[in-house]
């Protein structure tokens, strides 16, 4: 039989089939919960609104008259509402729904496949009423050579770091981590800060004492160094196209070829806008594309690079 599970919506409850195995039950339910879909965002508006005076009185040191709400890895569920997998999904998700997705009463953040941003940026920032921001790594290395840190964007990872320090008791980020073995960690992560934090935490469950070397932190890095290469090789014509970029004075891309789209989706290859050469306002935000530093260190994509240099 089909296992059932009762689910409370407010003041409404169903008792709905397993919807994980019947994609039959999927697509009824669906179409049984349309007509309330009106009701359900009064009541989550009103729910909003009940956090709202909430935070207002929560009577701690720093005062709160509101929220923001993220909708976070949005962008990996390739369907939606019994859609085509893709951009046929993606359309009905944030274009078609998009009075719905606006009609929620709050500062929200919706995450957005990248090549589905850029493909209908002008219709989805008409239809949100904002523009579309692509979130871009922090530039720890410099554009004009790739091998050396920015200081600046060093610096900024550090004090997310330090963010993230306990207050009580109080300790310096100086206390955790040796200055080699921490830019270690930045470099590597290119200036991600989702890979860094992992790093940061792998580095600490590797380590017995305080603060962490540069060799800790190196070891905490294997993880990373042994899968990358099998799983950029996955990716057709992935190493040429990496190579490609790294020998490229101009560090752009065409974010619309399969294997680079890909490659931006799994991060292997970085976008970065923080990186103009002081030539003004419309210059200056331009993307330019770096590959992982990861990538960059291992002997395949060497070879691949070298070889490509040979028929410049």
């Amino acid at each position: 039989g089909t296992d059932n599970v009762e689910v409370s919506v407010g003041i409404f409850k169903a008792r709905i089939a397993s919807l994980s195995k019947t994609p039959s039950v999927r697509s009824k339910m669906r179409e049984s919960m349309e007509p309330l879909c009106s009701v359900l965002l009064t009541e989550v508006n009103l729910f909003f609104e009940d956090v709202r005076k909430t935070l207002t009185n929560l009577g701690t040191e720093e005062k709160y008259t509101d929220f923001v709400l993220l909708f976070d890895n949005l962008e990996k569920i390739e369907r939606f509402g019994g859609q085509e997998e893709g951009e046929t999904s993606h359309r009905f998700f944030y274009i078609t729904n998009a009075n719905t997705l606006r009609s929620l009463q709050a500062h929200i953040i919706y995450t957005v496949p990248l090549q589905h941003l850029r493909a209908n940026l002008g219709e989805l920032n008409g239809l949100y009423g904002a523009t579309s921001f692509v979130l871009p790594m922090v530039k720890v290395r410099e554009r004009a050579n790739l091998d050396n840190l920015y200081e600046p964007g060093i610096e900024c990872m550090k004090g997310l770091l330090r963010q993230r320090l306990p207050k009580t008791p109080k300790v310096t980020l100086e206390e955790f981590f040796t200055n080699e073995g921490l830019n270690v960690l930045i470099k590597y992560s290119g200036g991600d800060v989702r890979d860094f934090m992992v790093y940061v935490r792998d580095a600490i469950s590797m380590t017995d004492s305080l603060p962490i070397s540069e060799a800790t932190c190196y070891q905490a890095l294997r993880g990373s160094i042994s899968n990358i290469a099998p799983a950029v090789s996955f990716i057709p014509g992935s190493w040429e196209a990496l190579a490609r970029l790294d020998v490229d004075s101009q560090q752009s891309v065409d974010v619309f070829d399969q294997t680079y789209s890909e490659l931006l989706r799994q991060r292997y290859l970085m976008e970065y806008i923080n990186g103009g050469e002081g030539g003004g306002w419309f210059s200056d935000p331009t993307p330019w594309y770096a590959v992982h530093p990861i990538i960059r260190e291992l002997p395949q994509f060497k070879r691949k690079r070298d070889s490509i240099r040979q028929t410049m």
